[in-house]
């Protein structure tokens, strides 16, 4: 077949429905089919007390108040949803905001549960490689990964969007380096100062263990906290 034919095959295959194979669903049918798992799971889970590791009754609130507030994108109507059932969740949960030490602990920050996560993955040292990890991607502080090569930050402009005020701030490294930053790094205050711009210190290596990716890359990753459904609920009674 000549690159032309298979071209207009190609265009074919892509603009027409094929019969015994599936088209992609709609979005109002998606919708329909994802919530109706969630009011199943909210029936199934029902008195039940699960591990953070499982969904609970409140990560079915989570996920329909971000299905809503996704929704009411398109429809209006959609982000009361939102707001009612991000206060759901948060009922729910029994969980509570994280506290600035915890946020900005350079050994568990991120990478270990507690009393804000709602959900988590954990991950075990067996089944961890250079890579394969979380905080490889995310962490400038793991050597092993690519987020000590790539310095994962936050934009400028969002970044001057933040009070001075907001310890969470300090979170990612500010041009003037005036914040006095914690870091586990041999190099301390050298390897701060060598830091780019904007990069963060928020996902801290399992431990605070920089070099070893077994120990370091064993953290746990969280899936929902309760931060998120705050922040839902804002969003929507605003809108």
């Amino acid at each position: 077949m000549n690159q032309e034919a298979h071209r207009r095959g190609v265009l074919l295959f892509c603009t027409f429905p094929v019969p015994g194979l599936p088209m992609r669903a709609k979005r109002d049918k998606m919708f329909e089919f994802i919530l109706k798992d969630l009011d199943d799971a909210e029936l199934l889970l029902d008195g039940l007390s699960v591990k953070k590791t499982i969904p609970s009754k409140a990560v079915v609130y989570g996920l329909k108040a971000r299905a809503y507030l996704w929704l009411g994108g398109f429809d209006s109507s959609n982000y009361a949803k939102a707001a009612e059932f991000a206060r759901k969740a948060i009922d729910a949960s029994g969980a509570s905001i994280m506290t600035e030490a915890q946020w900005l602990d350079p050994t568990s920050g991120f990478n270990t549960p507690n009393n804000s996560w709602m959900w988590f993955v954990p991950q075990s040292s067996e089944g961890v490689t250079n890579l394969v990890n979380y905080v490889a991607w995310r962490s400038c502080e793991a050597t092993w990964g690519y987020g000590s090569q790539v310095f994962y930050g936050i934009s400028k402009a969002t970044f001057e969007k933040i009070s001075q005020n907001d310890w969470r701030r300090n979170s990612w490294i500010a041009p003037e380096r005036t914040h006095n930053y914690k870091t586990n790094m041999a190099a301390g205050k050298a390897f701060i100062d060598e830091l780019p711009d904007y990069c963060n210190l928020k996902f801290r290596p399992m431990s605070g263990e920089t070099i070893d990716q077994k120990t370091g890359g064993a953290t746990y990753i969280p899936l929902m906290r309760v931060e998120e459904m705050y922040l839902i609920e804002a969003e929507a009674t605003a809108k």
